[in-house]
Formats: C-alpha cells, sequence, structure tokens
C-alpha cells in the first residue's frame, strides 16, 4: 500500500466516484465527496491548502483521509460546518489505512473533530505514528442520538415511543393536516433551488433572535446550493419541507450514504411552533428510511429533549487532537489546553452571549 498526498481539486476530483464508494461502504454521509467539496470550493477557510492522503493499494483506493492545512495544523474538510467527517477505509482495512496516513502526515498536528468514536481513528493514527507516539488528547465528547431503523417495521419502532408523546406528535400532525399542510421532498431542479433558499431564510428567521446561526454563514449558503442541487436528486441529500397556502413553514436537511441517515440542520416559522412542524418533518423522513431499509437515522450532535423522545440509542461523537512530539510540542500543548478552558468558559454564558461566542469561535454544538 502507498500513499499519496493529494494537494490538487483537479486530482481529487478525478479519485471522486472511488472516494464515494468508501463513503457508502463506510456510512459516512458528511465524509462524501459530493459534501465535502461543495464544502471546499465554497466555504473553507481562505488560507486553507488540500492535504488529502489517498491511500493505494495496486489501482484500488483502499481509503481516504480528507484533511486540509490551516493556521499551521491539519483538519478535516468540512470543519466546523458538519460533525461525523472521518478517514475513510475498505471494510476491514482501517489499521492499514492509518499506517499509510500516519506515515505520510507524521510531522502534523491532527484535528478530528467530531468524528464517531466506535471508528478509532484516533487511536489507530495514535498508535502507528513514526517515532514517539504523539499527545493524543480528547478535547471534548458531545453524544448524537440515532434511530434504530433495521430488523423491525416503522409500526415497531413508533411502538416504543413514549405513549403521551405519541399520542401529542400525532394530535399536532392532524392540526397541521386541518390547515392545508401539504409535505414535499425536493428532487426537481427548480424545487431545489427554491427550497434551498427557504431552507436558508428560515434557519437564519429562527436565530436571529438568539444572536445570529453559528453555522449557516455566507460561504455554507453557496456551499448548500451546490451540495443540494448534485445530491438531492439521487436521494443522498434529503430536503423535506412542509408548506401552508403555498408558504413554506418549516425545512429539514438530511445527508445519506450506505444506510446511514444523518440529520444536518433545519428551520421553521416561530408562528407555527406551536404545531410543531420540524417534528413532523423529522418523523416522515424516519418512515421514509423505514420504507427504503436504511440501517440507522442520526438526529445530530448534541442532546435535545426532543431528539431524546425520538431515539433509542446514541453514538458518541470526539473532538480530538493529535499533537506530535518535538520542536514546539509544549507551546503546542499549552495552546490547546487553553482552547479547553475557553470552552468550559463559553458553557457558563448565558444563551445570548453564548452564541456569540460559537460564532467567533465556529464551534459546532459548543
Amino acid at each position: 500500500m502507498r500513499g499519496e498526498l493529494v494537494e490538487d481539486l483537479a486530482r481529487l476530483e478525478q479519485l471522486r466516484a472511488a472516494w464515494d464508494d468508501l463513503a457508502l461502504g463506510s456510512a459516512s454521509p458528511y465524509s462524501a465527496p459530493g459534501w465535502l467539496l461543495a464544502w471546499w470550493r465554497n466555504a473553507a477557510p481562505p488560507d486553507a491548502r488540500l492535504q488529502v492522503v489517498a491511500v493505494h493499494d495496486g489501482a484500488e483506493l483502499a481509503g481516504l483521509a480528507p484533511f486540509f492545512s490551516t493556521g499551521g495544523e491539519l483538519r478535516l474538510l468540512g470543519a466546523r460546518a458538519s460533525a461525523g467527517v472521518q478517514p475513510l477505509a475498505r471494510a476491514g482495512r482501517e489499521d492499514e489505512v492509518a499506517a499509510v496516513v500516519a506515515e505520510t502526515l507524521h510531522t502534523r498536528l491532527l484535528r478530528l473533530e467530531g468524528v464517531p468514536a466506535s471508528a478509532r481513528w484516533p487511536a489507530a493514527l495514535a498508535f502507528a505514528w513514526s517515532g514517539k507516539r504523539p499527545w493524543l488528547h480528547v478535547e471534548r465528547t458531545v453524544l448524537a442520538p440515532r434511530v434504530d431503523v433495521a430488523g423491525r417495521s416503522f409500526d415497531d419502532w413508533l411502538a416504543t415511543l413514549n405513549p403521551k408523546f405519541r399520542k401529542n406528535t400525532r394530535r399536532l400532525g392532524r392540526r397541521l393536516e386541518e390547515q392545508g399542510a401539504v409535505y414535499r421532498l425536493a428532487t426537481e431542479p427548480a424545487e431545489i433551488e427554491r427550497d434551498v433558499a427557504s431552507f436558508i431564510a428560515l434557519h437564519h428567521a429562527r436565530w436571529a433572535a438568539r444572536g445570529g446561526s453559528a453555522v449557516v454563514d455566507e460561504g455554507i449558503e453557496r456551499m448548500l446550493h451546490d451540495a443540494v442541487r448534485e445530491l438531492a436528486p439521487s436521494g443522498r441529500i434529503r430536503l423535506r419541507s412542509v408548506d401552508v397556502d403555498g408558504r413554506t413553514i418549516a425545512c429539514e436537511l438530511f445527508v445519506a450514504a450506505g444506510g446511514l441517515v444523518s440529520s444536518w440542520l433545519g428551520g421553521f416559522d416561530d408562528a407555527w411552533a406551536a404545531l410543531e412542524p420540524s417534528k413532523q418533518l423529522i418523523l416522515k423522513e424516519i418512515e421514509h428510511a423505514f420504507e427504503l431499509g436504511e440501517t440507522a437515522i442520526d438526529l445530530g450532535a448534541g442532546e435535545q429533549d426532543f431528539k431524546d423522545r425520538f431515539t433509542d440509542e446514541r453514538e458518541l461523537l470526539e473532538w480530538t487532537v493529535l499533537v506530535p512530539r518535538g520542536s514546539g510540542y509544549g507551546a503546542t500543548r499549552l495552546r490547546v489546553l487553553r482552547g479547553d478552558l475557553r470552552r468550559a468558559a463559553a458553557q457558563r454564558l448565558g444563551p445570548r452571549s453564548k452564541q456569540a461566542l460559537k460564532r467567533l469561535l465556529r464551534v459546532p454544538g459548543a
């Protein structure tokens, strides 16, 4: 096996099909090229440089680690836009791929942000490091609630929900239908463009009174138009909306790959908050996942009450840094620890101040 350091977008595009196959095989929606290259083209930091490691076994792409460099460190593409991005490998070849990636990047500080703990990538990279192993530090962890879809029906799953919650959700759904609610899944080009615009407007309106969105800026808006345009027709992005009297009152965006469907973000009109339209869209997507025979629905990083009422399992996401030993090691380690203190202080801020700090630091879910 050999590693190739890819620093050119044109070369990365040549690997797109094999890369996407790895994302499907790893059930990693946010690690797919259709999502990450849209981020790279539209929302990457100005000083970012591609540092993607492609791991080849003869003519086969055995793995790919989608890093970029910024501020003297390497981070995963899509950083702070979506938790769940991770290096990719053919099934059973994770340790071999980690060894090649570590050999290629062993002099650089690596950040692996929001990587599923079950994937074991930070430990595998540290174990394979050349020379003295790096300092492996978990900066924070977040639980991502999930719905297990495999091996049961939608009705079976509904029966596991709290009876009061189930009854209330159905009641609110009926009230929306009485108001003339129409549920849509964008697939046609004109519908996609309109619904992306509605999604962005509803999301910003939802967060305007709280200091603004910590995730969606102009770059992410451009990214969404690109990614949804490419991935929605094939069902890899599912942009769901609910309209009343021809006006969109809620949108939810889901990204899918290899049996896993992940809820990225949503927005709704506060005037309709009492009828909880976003929950109805999530319910529609869960039902759709059962129909398609998907494996699981990931409801996104962070445990909100409404997520807990839907879910029956949780994935642990880790924000981890690998600091190589050598010149500047002490100063770098101190800088990382200061970041821990800054995040701890942010936890004690009020909602408005915390949102302002999140916009400044661009740390999702902080």
